[in-house]
């Protein structure tokens, strides 16, 4: 009974295909066929899927560009401050995020021509650091604005969850051991 019932839905339609007047690519294989219809403003494209699109700009454009007035350029460039205000504060967590360790880090603040960074060098070079991965910190790094460095050399020890240690000047061997070995308790 209920093998009629579904064979008498489906041989009864007017249009014989199960799923009425459109046709289902389950499978995402069949290119679509026409392309869509084109305006002024609309550009269509060609999707990495090989679907077409439709691009419309947004309205602030379409109505800049429709009737272009004094109103309509201040709607458009406020759209547009907007838009790079937006940019600006997406740029500004991404490199939070690049420069937020993950673990504890030591970082090492040097200016080329400094000579108690040369002697600093010297001492990390003979340092034990292998609990803790040394970074050397580029000089225009937003590292230098966040914690503040004034002068060179400078090391910060980044422990997650603890403020961080910040030595200035030349440190001796013996306290960047000490500091380091610290971290484990």
């Amino acid at each position: 009974m209920k093998a009629f019932f579904f064979l008498s839905l489906f041989v009864f339609q007017e249009d014989s295909r199960f799923f009425g007047e459109r046709s289902v690519d389950f499978w995402g294989t069949r290119k679509q066929g026409s392309r869509p219809k084109e305006s002024l403003w609309t550009e269509p494209i060609l999707g990495p899927d090989g679907r077409w699109q439709v691009y419309t700009p947004p309205r602030e454009v379409v109505d800049f560009l429709e009737s272009p007035s004094r109103q309509s350029g201040e709607r458009y460039l406020a759209w547009q401050r907007e838009r790079m205000s937006r940019l600006r504060r997406a740029v500004e967590v991404l490199k939070e995020i690049q420069t937020t360790p993950q673990g504890t880090v030591l970082y090492y603040f040097s200016k080329p021509g400094c000579p108690y960074c040369v002697e600093q060098d010297r001492v990390l070079a003979v340092a034990d650091l292998s609990r803790v991965p040394l970074i050397r910190v580029e000089p225009n790094s937003p590292l230098w604005t966040r914690y503040a460095v004034r002068v060179t050399p400078t090391l910060v020890l980044h422990r997650p969850g603890k403020a961080p240690r910040v030595m200035e000047g030349r440190v001796s061997l013996t306290t960047l051991e000490r500091e380091v070995h610290r971290v484990d308790r």
